[in-house]
Parts: C-alpha cells; structure tokens; sequence
C-alpha cells in the first residue's frame, strides 16, 4: 500500500526517488503507530492511520537528524503541504481514510485533490 501510495503522490508533485522513499517510510511508520504491523496478519483489521497521520509522522521525520533522509522529509512535508491543507479542511466531505481509498468496490479510480 505505501507504495501505491507514493506512486500517486509522485504522479501529481513529481518526487524524486529520495522523496519517494520518504514517503513510504512515513506511511509504514504511520501504520505501525496505529497498531498495524506488516509481518503480523492479526493487525490487519485494525483502522488504518488518516491524512493527519503522515503528515505527523513526516513532520516527524523531517525533525528527527537521526532518520538519513530528514532533509528530504522537510521537503516533502512542504510539497504536500497544500494537499494536507486541502484534505483537512474541505467542507461538507466524509472522513477521508485508507481503508475507504482502498476497499471501495465501486470506484477503481480515486482522484485525490
């Protein structure tokens, strides 16, 4: 899934390949914050982070000098600001999350704004 993931952010704000693994850290560690681990089948049904929890963990990132690419995670975290600014505050739109992303049997595309 952060894969996935990072394959859409990197179509609209064209990342480059540091950026992109970047991101995909932040997913998995966001995952992993919310309980849900990727070697353990157990925790696969627990609810998966939101928005609000990338973005943490990429403010985290960016301001932790031991993660190799914190520089990188600053700047991601600024590139994908107006997304996240976008996705908290649109009026009259459902709670965004990944499982209604990824679960939705009707829709085979999203288009994320």
């Amino acid at each position: 899934m952060a894969t996935r993931v990072s394959d859409v952010f990197d179509a609209v704000y064209h990342l480059g390949d540091i950026q992109r693994k970047v991101v995909i850290d932040a997913i998995r560690s966001a995952f992993e914050k919310a309980g849900v681990s990727e070697t353990d089948s157990t925790t696969w049904q627990k609810d998966p982070p939101n928005l609000l929890a990338l973005q943490t963990v990429l403010e985290e990132l960016a301001g932790n000098r031991d993660y190799s690419n914190y520089r990188n995670a600053g700047g991601v975290s600024a590139r994908l600001m107006t997304f996240f600014m976008l996705s908290s505050f649109a009026k009259g739109s459902a709670i965004w999350s990944w499982d209604k992303l990824f679960s939705d049997e009707k829709h085979n595309v999203h288009i994320l704004h």
